[in-house]
Protein backbone atom coordinates (compact mmCIF):
# COMPACT_ATOMS: atom_id res chain seq x y z
CA UNK A 1 0.00 0.00 0.00
CA UNK A 2 2.84 2.35 0.91
CA UNK A 3 4.57 1.58 -2.36
CA UNK A 4 1.46 2.53 -4.31
CA UNK A 5 1.16 5.81 -2.42
CA UNK A 6 4.80 6.63 -3.09
CA UNK A 7 4.34 5.80 -6.75
CA UNK A 8 1.27 8.03 -6.97
CA UNK A 9 3.15 10.88 -5.29
CA UNK A 10 6.07 10.41 -7.67
CA UNK A 11 3.78 10.55 -10.71
CA UNK A 12 2.09 13.68 -9.36
CA UNK A 13 5.47 15.31 -8.79
CA UNK A 14 6.63 14.51 -12.32
CA UNK A 15 3.43 15.95 -13.79
CA UNK A 16 3.81 19.08 -11.68
CA UNK A 17 7.43 19.43 -12.74
CA UNK A 18 6.51 19.05 -16.41
CA UNK A 19 3.80 21.69 -16.14
CA UNK A 20 5.96 24.15 -14.21
CA UNK A 21 9.14 23.63 -16.24
CA UNK A 22 8.46 26.46 -18.73
CA UNK A 23 7.89 28.85 -15.81
CA UNK A 24 11.07 27.83 -14.00
CA UNK A 25 13.14 27.70 -17.17
CA UNK A 26 12.23 31.08 -18.58
CA UNK A 27 8.99 32.44 -17.17
CA UNK A 28 7.18 33.74 -20.21
CA UNK A 29 7.59 34.67 -23.84
CA UNK A 30 6.06 37.18 -26.23
CA UNK A 31 4.81 36.28 -29.71
CA UNK A 32 5.14 39.04 -32.30
CA UNK A 33 3.53 38.66 -35.71
CA UNK A 34 5.71 39.92 -38.58
CA UNK A 35 2.80 41.19 -40.63
CA UNK A 36 -0.92 41.22 -39.97
CA UNK A 37 -2.83 40.05 -43.08
CA UNK A 38 -5.54 42.51 -44.07
CA UNK A 39 -7.23 40.85 -47.05
CA UNK A 40 -7.85 37.10 -47.19
CA UNK A 41 -9.90 34.79 -49.38
CA UNK A 42 -11.13 31.32 -48.52
CA UNK A 43 -9.01 28.53 -49.92
CA UNK A 44 -5.91 30.66 -50.45
CA UNK A 45 -2.56 29.55 -49.01
CA UNK A 46 -1.30 31.96 -46.36
CA UNK A 47 2.08 32.07 -44.64
CA UNK A 48 2.15 33.71 -41.22
CA UNK A 49 5.56 34.58 -39.79
CA UNK A 50 6.32 35.51 -36.19
CA UNK A 51 9.05 35.78 -33.57
CA UNK A 52 9.39 34.48 -30.02
CA UNK A 53 11.09 36.63 -27.36
CA UNK A 54 11.83 35.45 -23.84
CA UNK A 55 10.56 38.06 -21.37
CA UNK A 56 9.72 40.15 -24.42
CA UNK A 57 13.39 40.87 -25.12
CA UNK A 58 15.64 37.99 -26.16
CA UNK A 59 14.90 36.00 -29.31
CA UNK A 60 14.84 32.27 -28.51
CA UNK A 61 14.12 28.98 -30.25
CA UNK A 62 11.41 26.94 -28.57
CA UNK A 63 12.14 23.43 -27.34
CA UNK A 64 9.80 20.48 -27.71
CA UNK A 65 7.00 20.38 -30.27
CA UNK A 66 7.24 24.06 -31.20
CA UNK A 67 4.56 26.73 -31.64
CA UNK A 68 0.99 25.77 -32.49
CA UNK A 69 -1.39 27.98 -34.47
CA UNK A 70 -5.01 27.32 -33.47
CA UNK A 71 -8.01 28.85 -35.24
CA UNK A 72 -11.75 28.33 -35.16
CA UNK A 73 -14.61 29.65 -37.28
CA UNK A 74 -16.79 31.93 -35.14
CA UNK A 75 -20.05 30.76 -36.76
CA UNK A 76 -19.56 27.06 -37.53
CA UNK A 77 -16.98 26.16 -34.90
CA UNK A 78 -14.72 24.53 -37.52
CA UNK A 79 -11.15 24.25 -36.25
CA UNK A 80 -7.66 24.45 -37.72
CA UNK A 81 -4.37 23.53 -36.05
CA UNK A 82 -0.97 24.08 -37.67
CA UNK A 83 2.47 23.50 -36.15
CA UNK A 84 4.94 26.28 -36.86
CA UNK A 85 8.45 25.64 -38.20
CA UNK A 86 11.69 27.52 -37.63
CA UNK A 87 12.74 29.86 -40.41
CA UNK A 88 15.79 32.08 -40.69
CA UNK A 89 17.23 33.75 -37.60
CA UNK A 90 16.90 32.67 -33.97
CA UNK A 91 13.36 32.84 -32.64
CA UNK A 92 11.74 33.23 -36.07
CA UNK A 93 8.96 30.86 -37.19
CA UNK A 94 6.45 30.38 -39.96
CA UNK A 95 3.09 28.65 -40.17
CA UNK A 96 1.44 27.78 -43.48
CA UNK A 97 -2.34 27.76 -43.21
CA UNK A 98 -5.43 27.73 -45.43
CA UNK A 99 -8.74 29.08 -44.16
CA UNK A 100 -11.27 26.89 -46.01
CA UNK A 101 -14.42 28.97 -45.56
CA UNK A 102 -15.38 32.63 -45.51
CA UNK A 103 -16.33 34.39 -42.28
CA UNK A 104 -14.63 35.42 -39.06
CA UNK A 105 -11.83 33.24 -37.73
CA UNK A 106 -10.56 33.69 -34.17
CA UNK A 107 -7.04 32.44 -33.61
CA UNK A 108 -4.02 32.31 -31.35
CA UNK A 109 -0.42 31.10 -31.34
CA UNK A 110 0.60 28.84 -28.46
CA UNK A 111 4.40 29.03 -28.01
CA UNK A 112 4.79 25.47 -26.71
CA UNK A 113 6.10 24.37 -24.24
CA UNK A 114 4.93 27.69 -22.74
CA UNK A 115 1.20 27.16 -22.14
CA UNK A 116 -0.16 30.71 -22.46
CA UNK A 117 -1.51 31.30 -25.95
CA UNK A 118 -0.99 34.65 -27.67
CA UNK A 119 -4.39 35.83 -28.89
CA UNK A 120 -4.38 37.48 -32.30
CA UNK A 121 -6.95 39.85 -33.83
CA UNK A 122 -9.80 38.00 -35.58
CA UNK A 123 -9.38 37.53 -39.31
CA UNK A 124 -12.30 38.22 -41.64
CA UNK A 125 -11.94 35.84 -44.58
CA UNK A 126 -13.72 36.79 -47.79
CA UNK A 127 -15.42 34.31 -50.11
CA UNK A 128 -13.16 32.62 -52.62
CA UNK A 129 -12.31 34.89 -55.52
CA UNK A 130 -14.21 33.96 -58.69
CA UNK A 131 -13.02 35.06 -62.10
CA UNK A 132 -15.71 37.07 -63.86
CA UNK A 133 -16.67 35.84 -67.34
CA UNK A 134 -15.59 38.06 -70.20
CA UNK A 135 -18.67 39.53 -71.86
CA UNK A 136 -18.83 39.34 -75.63
CA UNK A 137 -19.10 42.63 -77.44
CA UNK A 138 -22.44 43.05 -79.22
CA UNK A 139 -22.35 42.89 -82.95
CA UNK A 140 -22.12 46.33 -84.50
CA UNK A 141 -24.22 47.49 -87.41
CA UNK A 142 -22.55 48.01 -90.72
CA UNK A 143 -23.11 51.75 -90.75
CA UNK A 144 -21.29 52.18 -94.03
CA UNK A 145 -24.05 50.25 -95.85
CA UNK A 146 -26.90 52.38 -94.47
CA UNK A 147 -28.50 55.22 -96.37
CA UNK A 148 -28.18 58.76 -95.04
CA UNK A 149 -31.66 58.57 -93.46
CA UNK A 150 -31.01 55.21 -91.82
CA UNK A 151 -27.69 56.43 -90.47
CA UNK A 152 -29.26 59.51 -88.89
CA UNK A 153 -32.04 57.49 -87.28
CA UNK A 154 -29.53 54.98 -86.01
CA UNK A 155 -27.32 57.64 -84.35
CA UNK A 156 -30.35 59.41 -82.86
CA UNK A 157 -31.66 56.21 -81.31
CA UNK A 158 -28.21 55.46 -79.87
CA UNK A 159 -28.03 58.95 -78.32
CA UNK A 160 -31.51 58.67 -76.80
CA UNK A 161 -30.68 55.26 -75.35
CA UNK A 162 -27.42 56.59 -73.88
CA UNK A 163 -29.08 59.60 -72.21
CA UNK A 164 -31.94 57.49 -70.85
CA UNK A 165 -29.55 54.93 -69.43
CA UNK A 166 -27.35 57.63 -67.86
CA UNK A 167 -30.27 59.23 -66.02
CA UNK A 168 -31.53 55.83 -64.88
CA UNK A 169 -28.18 54.90 -63.36
CA UNK A 170 -27.00 58.23 -61.96
CA UNK A 171 -29.92 58.84 -59.58
CA UNK A 172 -29.60 55.53 -57.65
CA UNK A 173 -25.82 55.88 -57.66
CA UNK A 174 -26.00 59.33 -56.11
CA UNK A 175 -28.47 58.09 -53.48
CA UNK A 176 -26.25 55.12 -52.70
CA UNK A 177 -23.25 57.42 -52.31
CA UNK A 178 -25.10 59.54 -49.77
CA UNK A 179 -26.27 56.46 -47.84
CA UNK A 180 -22.82 54.86 -47.87
CA UNK A 181 -21.22 57.87 -46.21
CA UNK A 182 -23.56 57.62 -43.22
CA UNK A 183 -21.81 55.63 -40.50
CA UNK A 184 -18.64 55.17 -42.56
CA UNK A 185 -15.57 55.43 -40.30
CA UNK A 186 -13.23 58.32 -40.92
CA UNK A 187 -9.65 57.80 -42.06
CA UNK A 188 -8.46 58.51 -38.51
CA UNK A 189 -10.87 55.93 -37.05
CA UNK A 190 -9.80 53.33 -39.60
CA UNK A 191 -6.14 53.95 -38.78
CA UNK A 192 -6.79 53.68 -35.04
CA UNK A 193 -8.72 50.41 -35.55
CA UNK A 194 -5.74 48.98 -37.43
CA UNK A 195 -3.51 50.10 -34.58
CA UNK A 196 -5.74 48.30 -32.08
CA UNK A 197 -5.33 45.08 -34.05
CA UNK A 198 -1.57 45.61 -34.16
CA UNK A 199 -1.51 46.08 -30.37
CA UNK A 200 -2.53 42.42 -30.17
CA UNK A 201 -0.59 41.13 -33.16
CA UNK A 202 2.72 42.65 -32.05
CA UNK A 203 2.41 41.20 -28.55
CA UNK A 204 1.98 44.53 -26.74
CA UNK A 205 -0.66 43.05 -24.41
CA UNK A 206 1.93 40.71 -22.89
CA UNK A 207 3.31 43.71 -20.99
CA UNK A 208 0.69 46.47 -21.30
CA UNK A 209 -3.03 46.61 -20.60
CA UNK A 210 -5.46 48.79 -22.55
CA UNK A 211 -9.12 49.31 -21.75
CA UNK A 212 -10.19 48.69 -25.34
CA UNK A 213 -8.68 45.19 -25.43
CA UNK A 214 -9.60 42.28 -23.16
CA UNK A 215 -6.92 39.61 -22.79
CA UNK A 216 -6.76 36.43 -20.75
CA UNK A 217 -3.12 36.88 -19.77
CA UNK A 218 -0.64 39.72 -19.29
CA UNK A 219 2.43 40.20 -17.12
CA UNK A 220 1.42 43.85 -16.66
CA UNK A 221 5.15 44.58 -16.41
CA UNK A 222 4.68 47.80 -18.37
CA UNK A 223 2.39 50.76 -17.77
CA UNK A 224 -1.31 50.63 -18.61
CA UNK A 225 -1.82 52.55 -21.84
CA UNK A 226 -5.56 53.27 -21.81
CA UNK A 227 -5.07 56.99 -21.19
CA UNK A 228 -1.67 57.49 -22.74
CA UNK A 229 -0.60 61.12 -22.30
CA UNK A 230 2.26 61.42 -24.80
CA UNK A 231 1.95 62.98 -28.25
CA UNK A 232 1.73 61.01 -31.48
CA UNK A 233 5.11 62.46 -32.52
CA UNK A 234 6.78 61.15 -29.37
CA UNK A 235 5.16 57.76 -29.86
CA UNK A 236 6.39 57.54 -33.43
CA UNK A 237 9.97 58.18 -32.30
CA UNK A 238 9.60 55.70 -29.44
CA UNK A 239 8.14 52.91 -31.56
CA UNK A 240 10.74 53.38 -34.29
CA UNK A 241 13.64 52.85 -31.86
CA UNK A 242 12.88 52.70 -28.12
CA UNK A 243 16.54 52.60 -27.06
CA UNK A 244 17.29 55.79 -28.98
CA UNK A 245 14.69 57.62 -26.87
CA UNK A 246 15.48 55.86 -23.59
CA UNK A 247 18.76 53.88 -23.55
CA UNK A 248 17.82 51.99 -20.36
CA UNK A 249 14.49 50.73 -21.68
CA UNK A 250 13.68 47.02 -21.67
CA UNK A 251 11.39 47.32 -24.67
CA UNK A 252 12.89 45.77 -27.82
CA UNK A 253 12.91 47.27 -31.29
CA UNK A 254 10.16 45.36 -33.11
CA UNK A 255 11.27 46.64 -36.53
CA UNK A 256 7.87 48.21 -37.17
CA UNK A 257 7.31 49.84 -40.54
CA UNK A 258 6.05 53.41 -40.94
CA UNK A 259 2.42 52.38 -41.51
CA UNK A 260 2.40 50.21 -38.37
CA UNK A 261 3.96 52.98 -36.28
CA UNK A 262 1.38 55.51 -37.48
CA UNK A 263 -1.46 53.09 -36.74
CA UNK A 264 -0.26 52.26 -33.22
CA UNK A 265 0.27 55.95 -32.47
CA UNK A 266 -3.25 56.71 -33.71
CA UNK A 267 -4.73 54.00 -31.49
CA UNK A 268 -2.84 54.99 -28.35
CA UNK A 269 -3.66 58.69 -28.73
CA UNK A 270 -7.28 58.23 -29.84
CA UNK A 271 -8.66 59.22 -26.42
CA UNK A 272 -6.75 62.51 -26.23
Amino acid sequence: MLTRKLFALLVSFVLLLTTALPLWAGGWVVVTLDELPRQLHAGEALTLRFTIRQHGQTLINLSGPGPLLEAHHAETGAQIAVVGAREGFTGHYRADVIFPTAGMWEWQIVPRPFPAGAAMPPLVVQAAAVAEPVAEEPAQSDIADKTGLDLGEHLLLQWIAFVTDWFAQSAPAQAATVESTVGTPTAAETLAAYGQDLFLAKGCTACHLHGAIAVAWSTESGPTLTDYDKTATYLQLWLADPAAVKPTTQMPNLELDAAEIDALAAFLTANK
